[in-house]
């Protein structure tokens, strides 16, 4: 990077946000604020710049805001959507952490960026889109036919690929600590 760089104002790099860390936490962070954006003032200012233009000093505060959102949803997926997927029999291992050694952490670590992110991505998303759902139903009851229809199918293939991507997450992790070849 150069010294010209700094002058572009905030970068991914800059700001140590990987994309998988971005879809997990910002992306659904950013639905779940403009979910809640019609029932607080506050995130109504904070979010003003998103709508009229965005300058390289608002970024930096709506990231730092989406974040907040994004972690908060991930609380929700990790106390609801995983029940609800443990509760389809998608069981939780008992990973012996004890057995990494220096050349098994850097596979484990693809494995979380490779498949739990992934799983978070799609738990948080789908927690963001109950969320807007509930906002939305607020301001208009009952919704058009079509729009509850396709909220459910999305609420469907965001909660199937949570489940496959929390499932081949255990199953990787699993096998890796337990020194088999991951699938």
């Amino acid at each position: 990077m150069s010294e010209g760089d700094d002058d572009e104002g905030p970068s991914l790099e800059k700001l140590n946000l990987s994309f998988t860390l971005l879809i997990a936490y910002v992306v659904p962070g950013l639905l779940g604020a403009i979910a809640l954006e019609p029932r607080f003032e506050q995130l109504k200012r904070l979010l003003a710049p998103a709508n009229t233009g965005l300058t390289a000093a608002a970024i930096v505060p709506l990231l730092l805001l989406c974040l907040a959102v994004g972690v908060v949803l991930n609380a929700f997926s990790w106390a609801v959507i995983r029940t609800m997927i443990h509760a389809t029999g998608v069981k939780a291992p008992a990973l012996p952490y004890w057995r990494m050694t220096p050349e098994t952490i850097p596979v484990y670590q693809e494995f979380v960026e490779s498949n739990f992110r992934f799983y978070q991505a799609y738990s948080n998303l789908l927690g963001a889109l109950i969320l807007l759902s509930v906002s939305s139903l607020l301001d208009c009851w009952p919704p058009p036919w079509w729009e509850g229809l396709l909220v459910l199918v999305v609420i469907s293939l965001l909660f199937a690929a949570a489940r496959d991507s929390l499932s081949r997450s255990y199953r990787n992790l699993h096998n890796l600590l337990n020194r088999k070849e991951p699938s």
